[in-house]
């Protein structure tokens, strides 16, 4: 999808996303940010 300044952003890799994923409350937002991230990215 494309971000504010014109941007095209891909989806983070997976090693990202699990890395930063440590507590439960962590892990909550992040999969709720991957599956905001999906419907972007499949929208556009």
């Amino acid at each position: 999808f494309v971000d504010d300044q014109g941007e095209k952003i891909g989806p983070p890799e997976e090693k990202e996303v699990k890395g930063i994923t440590s507590s439960s409350k962590d892990k909550k937002n992040r999969q709720r940010y991957v599956k905001i991230l999906g419907r972007k990215i499949l929208l556009s």
